[in-house]
């Protein structure tokens, strides 16, 4: 559902930034100046490295705006409930698929937070349950469950129903419909439409199952999302990339289920 947002004189706006890249990139913190010069004709603006960013500062504010790339937005949405998110590519060397548009339109996006031009976005989450317990910290891209040495293989059980597979591979992704897009499509998943509301996991690199037709990939909802018993004592859980992870005791039972979700601002 898109509902229309708006900027006014008395918001308070957060810009998270990538703090290496704002260094060592005069052209990008040129970028950033614009449009932090340009909100605050309107607004009170502050601006946090990635590092610095807190609940507290999220809270706070009316909108959070992530200016530098695809791992800038998701550090910076670990941090945010209700608040909204706008994120902004800082230059051409990301992807950017979770960004809006280039922070060289900043005039443009200005003019749409205070005009009526943006609009609000509900967009799934999920966390990781380890034995009932939710863990970590909500995923707006995918949770990765591998050995701690990625040069050993994964050993678990896949159960769902009636299914049980016991399996030996490099891992398994989990992902929302955003993160289907990423690595878990690079793994051969077929990525869902950013509006679903379903998650999906893809098996990476499958050496042995003990039945002749293993499943390697399936899409679910929460109320039937399969449940994975790790075999070795030796896992962990990766969430959105590299920015939290989590120890996996042997024979625990591993579950993605619903998070709050993430508003992100569409121009």
């Amino acid at each position: 559902m898109h509902r229309p947002f708006t900027l006014s004189r008395n918001s308070r706006v957060i810009v998270v930034y990538p703090m290496r890249t704002i260094r060592n990139n005069m052209k990008a913190a040129a970028r950033l100046e614009a449009l932090c010069a340009a909100l605050e004709v309107y607004t009170r603006v502050e601006r946090l490295g990635r590092d610095e960013m807190t609940t507290g500062f999220a809270d706070a504010a009316d909108l959070v705006i992530s200016v530098g790339g695809d791992g800038t937005a998701l550090a910076a949405a670990h941090y945010l409930d209700q608040t909204p998110l706008l994120s902004l590519k800082l230059n051409d060397s990301s992807i950017g698929y979770l960004c809006a548009t280039d922070v060289v339109q900043a005039s443009n996006v200005v003019a749409k937070l205070f005009d009526g031009g943006a609009y609000s976005v509900m967009r799934q989450r999920m966390a990781l349950e380890i034995n009932g317990e939710v863990v970590g910290m909500p995923a707006y891209n995918d949770i990765l469950i591998a050995h701690a040495c990625p040069a050993r293989a994964s050993r678990y059980v896949l159960c769902q129903n009636d299914l049980r597979e016991t399996h030996c591979s490099s891992g398994i992704w989990f992902a929302t419909a955003c993160g289907s897009h990423a690595a878990a499509r690079a793994a051969g998943a077929t990525p869902l439409s950013v509006d679903d509301a379903r998650f999906l996991f893809r098996i990476r690199e499958l050496g042995y199952a003990d039945v002749a037709d293993p499943t390697i990939g399936m899409t679910f909802d929460v109320e039937h999302a399969p449940a994975f018993l790790a075999l070795d004592n030796h896992l962990m859980a990766f969430g959105d990339g590299d920015l939290w992870h989590i120890a996996i005791p042997q024979n625990a039972s591993l579950r993605v289920v619903l998070a709050a979700p993430l508003f992100a601002i569409t121009l």
